[in-house]
Parts: C-alpha cells; sequence; structure tokens
C-alpha cells in the first residue's frame, strides 16, 4: 500500500493540476464533451453579477461622484447718468439722475435666459403754465426685462420678451403758484423685441428694442392736496417705446450709450371726488443714458 499513501500525501495544488490534465484530455478526446463544457462556461459567465441594466422601472443612474452639470451664470455691472425729460400737454418734468444697471445671461438650460435690471433716481424740476413751477422734485425709475438669451443666428430675428417698469414721481409740495402736488406711482407691463446688431472694429452689439404697451397703471394720491380728492387709479392700454444702446470703449472699460422715447396714450377716466373726474393725458418721455460696465 505504499503508493496510496503516497497519493495521500500529495500537495494540494499538485492534486489540482493533475484534476486539470485529467479534464482536458476528456474534453479533447470526447467533442461531446468539449461542447458541454463551452456551454456551461458560457452559462457562468452570463449568470455573474455586471452593472445593471435600464429599465422602465430601475434607470440607470450617474454614479456616485459624478457632478450633474451646472448652469453658467454671467453677469456684469453698470454705474450709470442719465437725462429725463417727461411732457404733458400742460405740464414738463426734466432732470437728471444716477442709477445701477445689471445683466445676467445664464446658460445651461434648455432655454438660454436673460436678465436684466435698473434702477435710476434722481431730481427734476416740474414746469407748467397752468399750475406753476416746482423745483427739486425727487423720482425713482425702474425697470426689469426677462427675455431668451438666444433665438436665432439670424441677427434680425427679434428676441420676444417681457418688461416691467416702474416710476414714482414726488410732486408734494406748492407751486409758484400756489397749486399743492401729490406723489404719482406708475406700473406697466411690456412685450418687447429685441435685436442685437454685431458692427465691424465695434467693442460688442448694437442693441435695438421695441416695446408695446400692455397695461401701466397710474396711481395718483390726490388725497395729499388737502382739497377733498380721493386718491385714483387710472389704466393705460395704449403705449409705444423704442430704444437704441451703442457700445465703445474708453481706455479698458466697456461703455454704452442709450436713447430711449416712450409714447403713452391717454388713460381711462375715474371719479376723483363727487364732482369731479380724472384721468392721465397722452405723455411722452425721453430719456439718455450713459453707462460704465464691469
Amino acid at each position: 500500500m505504499p503508493s496510496q499513501s503516497c497519493c495521500v500525501r500529495l500537495d494540494r495544488l499538485t492534486g489540482v493540476s493533475v484534476l486539470v490534465a485529467a479534464l482536458c484530455g476528456a474534453v479533447a478526446a470526447s467533442p461531446a464533451l468539449a461542447s458541454g463544457v463551452m456551454a456551461a462556461a458560457a452559462f457562468a459567465q452570463a449568470a455573474e453579477p455586471g452593472p445593471p441594466a435600464a429599465s422602465a422601472t430601475h434607470p440607470v443612474t450617474e454614479p456616485p461622484g459624478a457632478e450633474p452639470a451646472r448652469p453658467e451664470v454671467r453677469v456684469r455691472w453698470g454705474i450709470s447718468a442719465a437725462s429725463h425729460v417727461y411732457r404733458e400737454p400742460n405740464m414738463r418734468i426734466a432732470g437728471a439722475g444716477l442709477g445701477l444697471r445689471g445683466e445676467t445671461t445664464v446658460e445651461g438650460l434648455e432655454a438660454p435666459l436673460a436678465i436684466e435690471g435698473e434702477v435710476i433716481a434722481g431730481l427734476a424740476n416740474y414746469t407748467s403754465p397752468v399750475s406753476g413751477d416746482l423745483n427739486g422734485v425727487r423720482r425713482i425709475g425702474t425697470m426689469v426685462h426677462l427675455q431668451p438669451a438666444r433665438l436665432s443666428d439670424d441677427p434680425w430675428t427679434p428676441r420676444p420678451g417681457l418688461m416691467m417698469t416702474t416710476e414714482w414721481t414726488d410732486l408734494r409740495g406748492v407751486t409758484t403758484l400756489g397749486k399743492v402736488g401729490y406723489e404719482r406711482f406708475n406700473l406697466s407691463l411690456w412685450l418687447s423685441g429685441t435685436w442685437d446688431i454685431e458692427r465691424d472694429r465695434a467693442p460688442g452689439a448694437t442693441r435695438l428694442r421695441a416695446a408695446l404697451l400692455l397695461q401701466g397703471r397710474q396711481a395718483s394720491l390726490l388725497s395729499q392736496t388737502g382739497l377733498g380728492f380721493r386718491d385714483v387709479t387710472n389704466v393705460q392700454r395704449r403705449g409705444l417705446m423704442a430704444s437704441i444702446e451703442t457700445p465703445f470703449q474708453i481706455d479698458d472699460r466697456a461703455a454704452s450709450l442709450r436713447l430711449s422715447l416712450k409714447v403713452v396714450g391717454r388713460s381711462d377716466v375715474v371719479a376723483a371726488s363727487t364732482t369731479s373726474d380724472a384721468y392721465e393725458p397722452v405723455n411722452r418721455a425721453v430719456d439718455l443714458t450713459f453707462t460704465l460696465w464691469w
């Protein structure tokens, strides 16, 4: 029995080697056995766990370490100086102001957005052949504009947008003819179209904008006059606005000059007291704005 005890004492590695050699010999001698071994190997490979497949109930997700794409936000700020002239048939308000402007473009979205904002505060002089003159009139104007950042490669295809403007004018005080003033506040919503026209050797695009008034609301605090009037709000439904803004350089600083024109039609008529009515007449405004950008 010495040969049996010697086989028992074989090393594990030696036994595995002998078994593999015997199996290979058997496979080589029998084609049917070889086919069975290959089929078993293919089944074992298919049974090994792998990355999950996408399905309606189990979608494939991003790896834990991957970060989703983030929108790219570009912002620029500007400091502006503006002149303002507002006219009605028997009244004129003219003055200047300083302001802050901002433009933001949000890329990386299905519909990239461009957002503009502006606020300008200043002093003006009120003149009227009927009511007299009043100096040092305070006024604050704001604008917020929202539109697609781009819509077409054709520069003559306008980008539609929505714009909201506000205007607060403090006419409180006594004029040179003894008339008592009051505060006025206007809020208007506009439908706009914007064209950005590139020019040769220009530091940027010339921006053209036209807007149609959707609705304006003019609040007049007539009760502040102390003459027995009530505060009124008139609705304005007709109006047009147009502007052109041209960029240029001052040394290494970007700058722009914008000219804006606005015409608003006569409002509705509301009762200001038991004996008198109030309305807003046709009015026009011209603004010239100079801006330094960062």
